[in-house]
């Protein structure tokens, strides 16, 4: 019982000392402009959880063989070996069966942890489209504070001149939805000499973008030029689409 317990702690030990070890890793090869990043940092539910497995593990299989040791008729096992190697037989394919049962069991995990691996190395080399080196975001929510409408436009606009000023910054800009974020907003649009067939999805995907959102993002306008400071409540209405949406209607 004392040697399952070692080996179980010494076990669960491990399990939790690696994770920490290859946080950074695994922080790594997260995308880095993602809000929803994996957190990868084992909390106190992981800790329990891990202390929780290695007693009962402890438990199943040091009491087990140390009650079936208790039981042995040691003196008649002695005057007859052969009879005890023939009741032995049963518990030998029991513990080759939990040998390959936890061989199986760490190969899935193993393959699983692989192909996870795998995965945030996909995420990380995948082309999003846009300059994500030394591309910085945070996020703020005027209206929390009780902040009303043009309270909130002067807000962001000051912003956005202050951090276009900080030293080593070359542009910033401002958008509703975050890039690389899971959020989605789409709205019903109506374009001049384009009818509509019945049932037909008239719902593009749009954000709500500040000045210089492309040049920040370095993306290049094909047509047409960006949102600047004459694109206010009360000027004409404009937008920017892209191709896709251009090549459709």
């Amino acid at each position: 019982l004392v040697e399952s317990a070692v080996l179980a702690v010494a076990g669960g030990a491990a399990g939790i000392g690696l994770p920490v070890l290859i946080m950074r890793g695994v922080r790594g090869m997260q995308p880095g402009t993602s809000p929803t990043s994996i957190s990868v940092v084992p909390d106190a539910r992981v800790l329990l959880f891990a202390l929780g497995v290695s007693i009962l593990t402890a438990v199943l299989f040091g009491l087990g063989p140390a009650l079936s040791a208790g039981r042995a008729a040691v003196v008649t096992a002695l005057k007859d070996e052969g009879g005890a190697v023939i009741s032995g037989r049963g518990q030998m394919r029991v513990r080759k069966g939990l040998v390959v049962a936890q061989v199986a069991l760490s190969m899935l995990l193993v393959a699983g942890g692989a192909l996870f691996a795998r995965s945030l190395q996909n995420l990380h080399s995948f082309d999003p489209g846009f300059r994500i080196d030394g591309l910085a975001e945070f996020a703020v929510q005027p209206s929390l504070n009780g902040y009303s409408q043009p309270r909130i436009q002067e807000l962001l606009a000051r912003l956005q001149r202050e951090a276009a000023g900080l030293p080593g910054v070359r542009s910033a800009s401002m958008a509703t939805i975050p890039v690389m974020d899971d959020t989605s907003w789409q709205w019903t649009v109506g374009v001049d000499g384009y009818q509509s067939k019945e049932g037909e999805d008239m719902n593009p995907e749009m954000n709500q973008i500040g000045p210089r959102f492309f040049e920040t993002l370095d993306v290049p306008v094909i047509a047409g030029r960006e949102f600047d400071e004459r694109d206010r409540a009360e000027s004409a209405p404009v937008a920017i689409v892209n191709e896709t949406f251009q090549r459709y209607f």
